[in-house]
């Protein structure tokens, strides 16, 4: 048969894919384009998916031979492996194709691949021989597997050493049985015998019971009266010491416990309090750290005097400017700035325009009389007299305007015209403006730099040695900041200081408090004396722990024996260590008697029940003939598959001496060829063992061979066998990767002289041309 087509519906990558085969086809491509999933899919489509995890997979296999077309259709539908179709000629076809070829002899047979050859690798010598020795026997391997299963059936049936076989039990039976059948008959007449046994045995064995029954119970006694022994010593003995407790109450003795207990901590925290208290130094760079403190909140502020100096030195300048400006326009020829003021210089301005009239002087003199003349004849005396004061001033003022000698600016100011004076007042008030605003900014500018210099000689008493007034800002900021953990840690260790003598003044107080408590605890007590209540509270703990034991102890016994009055009642009875042994020792007796009784009676029983059944005897005899028929029907099974057995071994013996030769003959020219007269035969010492002579004719086991040489080996074998039987196309993957060039190009004119068909998978591009230039044929590219 040969493959003529591989169409694929869909598995993993291929969808709708398909490729036309000759006898001689190759398949290339790199890594992962696709080539092992084709074989893989060839074989699922013969056998069945096996992938738990595909779904929908499907596709077929044209076959030709001797001029009939066979289509294998495969598609997962229900199952994971397909439901399989096979079409000849385009008509159905119900039976089998395959019949001779299932999926191990197709594996080890048909398909050749780089797995196969690595797992040789693994294998051992034993193991490899054995391998090469079942791939020879490939053709036979279903018929030896079947006779394989068939053995064990053999064996189970019959075995010549065997005890548990199915003949040998059967036999056994046969003979048992006529054991039986002869004491059936001699007990025919034991019948009237038998009754009257059997009714003395069963009063027997009421009256074992009844004293077995009175034995079990009084030995269970003594069981648990052994077990409650040591408790019940136990328990008497703490019962005792409870009893000798003394009077004190239990609330006394708890509190007292209590507070001693509360006492004896307190005493703890105190000494541990003490141990650890320390008066703290006080911190004495308060100052240092006030000053430190202003000095880093005021240092931003120099960034603000530095910006108010720059402009109050610009506005200076700009004010400068503008004087000099004004003292360019001046058209007299005095400075400005040696001017009067603008005001002044306005009322001289004015005074030159003209004097005022003497009217105008003595003017409010004249009403200021006039006023006082009217008071006086009005006789408003207060009103007259103020009024005459104040003509009296007016008058003296007017006289001293009048004769006041008047300053001239000068000359040149004499000298300038009316409009040349008003040009001057004009400039000189301007002047004057900015010589106002001048001062104003050096005095801002004094106060600021004041400031700065006081701010940076501060800065500089901590960190002089600074740079710039970043890096002083720095140093005064890490000073302060140390100063700052230095005073929170006093102020840590002064919190800290007071709040554990506050509670050392506590525990004093506590401690005061639970030391009267105590005294008016030994006060009710009637025993004010310290030593002797701690003897007697130390005698009624005693006796506590005495009821808390003998009570434990009971409960215990409890556990053994719940019911109280019966655990009562067993504490009053004596303990005996030897009945116990002496009941053990009875009821023993009593067992084996018991034991002998009833297994007289069941005998007894079960030959009277035979007797009075109808037709014992005819039932034993039945039985005995019906296991004489199962004993021939199985003897002839057993025979039937000796004879198979037989069969399948005589021609393996003959595939051995007339085919396995020519195998052999034809798998040793090839491996001869192929290595080169290197190795000139090979042979089977024995099942399982496979050799290889060199040459110089020294012998090799297969593990003793290069991996390259002992795949060449496997592969002509496999050549060799496939030529035997072509029935089907050889597949073969990777087969020559660990060969060298040589070998290669020998395998290669085998395989191309090979009467099967044969199907090449490779991803070498040498490989590759060899194959081509040797075998030629068609060529597949498969693309990632």
């Amino acid at each position: 048969m040969k493959l003529t087509r591989i169409y694929i519906c869909s598995y993993y990558k291929w969808k709708d894919q398909f490729w036309e085969l000759e006898n001689r086809t190759i398949f290339t491509g790199k890594n992962e384009a696709g080539k092992t999933t084709i074989m893989a899919f060839i074989e699922g489509v013969l056998f069945g998916f096996s992938d738990q995890e595909m779904t929908g997979a499907g596709g077929s296999l044209l076959f030709e031979e001797s001029g009939t077309s066979w289509l294998i259709e495969r598609e997962q539908k229900r199952t994971i492996r397909g439901e399989r179709s096979i079409y000849c000629n385009g008509e159905p076809y119900h039976g089998e194709l395959l019949t001779d070829i299932s999926l191990p002899i197709f594996r080890s047979l048909y398909r050749l691949d780089l797995d196969h050859l690595q797992d040789m690798q693994k294998r051992d010598s034993q193991e490899v021989g054995s391998l090469l020795y079942d791939t020879s026997f490939s053709g036979l391997k279903r018929l030896i597997e079947e006779d394989k299963r068939r053995s064990k059936d053999r064996t189970k049936l019959f075995k010549p050493r065997g005890r548990k076989t199915e003949l040998n039990e059967t036999a056994a039976k046969l003979d048992q049985l006529q054991q039986q059948i002869k004491q059936a008959e001699q007990e025919l007449d034991r019948y009237e015998q038998l009754k009257e046994e059997d009714a003395l045995l069963e009063e027997e064995q009421k009256t074992i019971t009844s004293k077995r029954q009175t034995g079990e119970a009084k030995r269970r006694e003594a069981e648990i009266l052994a077990k409650l022994q040591p408790i019940k010593v136990n328990w008497l003995n703490w019962k005792a010491k409870a009893a000798d407790s003394g009077l004190l109450s239990v609330t006394t003795a708890a509190a007292y416990r209590e507070k001693e207990e509360l006492q004896a901590d307190l005493y703890e925290k105190k000494r541990t309090l003490l141990n650890t208290m320390k008066q703290p130094a006080a911190f004495e760079e308060e100052a240092e750290l006030a000053r430190l403190r202003t000095l880093v909140r005021a240092f931003p502020e120099r960034r603000v005097l530095d910006n108010q100096l720059e402009e109050a030195g610009a506005s200076l300048a700009q004010l400068q400017q503008e004087q000099q400006t004004l003292e360019q326009e001046n058209p007299a020829a005095i400075p400005l700035r040696q001017l009067p003021a603008a005001d002044v210089l306005a009322e001289r301005t004015a005074e030159l325009g003209g004097r005022l009239p003497s009217l105008t002087w003595w003017l409010p003199t004249s009403l200021l009389l006039m006023l006082a003349a009217a008071g006086f004849l009005a006789a408003e005396y207060v009103t007259a007299v103020l009024a005459l004061i104040g003509g009296v001033i007016s008058a003296a003022v007017s006289l001293y305007l009048k004769n006041k000698p008047q300053e001239a600016p000068g000359d040149a100011y004499y000298e300038l015209s009316t409009a040349e004076r008003e040009t001057l007042l004009s400039l000189k008030q301007r002047y004057d403006k900015a010589a106002d605003k001048t001062a104003s900014y050096e005095k801002e500018y004094r106060i600021a730099a004041g400031k700065l210099d006081s701010l940076m000689e501060g800065a500089a008493s901590y960190a002089g040695n600074a740079s710039s007034p970043s890096e002083m800002e720095g140093i005064l900021q890490v000073k302060l900041e140390r100063l700052e953990r230095s005073s929170l840690a006093s102020e840590e260790e002064q919190r800290r200081f007071r709040s554990q003598q506050t509670e050392l003044n506590a525990i004093e107080t506590r401690l005061s408090s639970l030391e009267r408590e105590l005294a008016e605890l030994r006060r009710q007590a009637d025993e004010e004396d310290r030593t002797a209540f701690d003897q007697l509270l130390r005698r009624f703990e005693a006796g506590r722990e005495a009821e808390l034991e003998a009570e434990n102890c009971f409960n215990r016994m409890l556990d053994l024996v719940p019911d109280r009055k019966v655990l009562l009642r067993l504490l009053e009875l004596p303990y005996e260590a030897a009945a116990l042994d002496e009941l053990e020792e009875s009821l023993q007796e009593l067992e084996a008697k018991a034991v002998q009784t009833e297994r007289k009676s069941a005998e007894t029983k079960l030959l009277i029940k035979q007797l009075e059944e109808e037709g014992t005897y005819e039932v034993l005899t039945q039985q005995y003939y019906e296991l004489q028929e199962a004993l021939a029907s199985s003897a002839r099974r057993w025979a039937v598959l000796e004879a198979a057995g037989a069969a399948v071994q005589k021609l393996t013996d003959t595939y051995e001496k007339e085919k396995l030769p020519a195998v052999m003959k034809r798998t040793s020219d090839l491996f001869n060829r192929m290595t080169k007269g290197r190795y000139v035969s090979i042979s089977m010492p024995g099942e399982g063992s496979f050799a290889v002579e060199s040459h110089t004719g020294k012998l090799f086991n297969p593990d003793q061979l290069s991996r390259g040489t002992r795949e060449l080996l496997y592969t002509a074998l496999r050549l060799s066998l496939t030529a035997e039987r072509e029935r089907f196309p050889l597949i073969m993957d990777e087969p020559v990767v660990n060969m060298d060039i040589d070998r290669r190009t020998a395998f290669f004119k085998e395989a191309a002289a090979h009467p099967s068909q044969l199907i090449f998978f490779t991803c070498h591009g040498q490989i590759e041309e060899e194959w081509l230039q040797a075998a030629g044929g068609k060529r597949h590219l498969l693309e990632r």
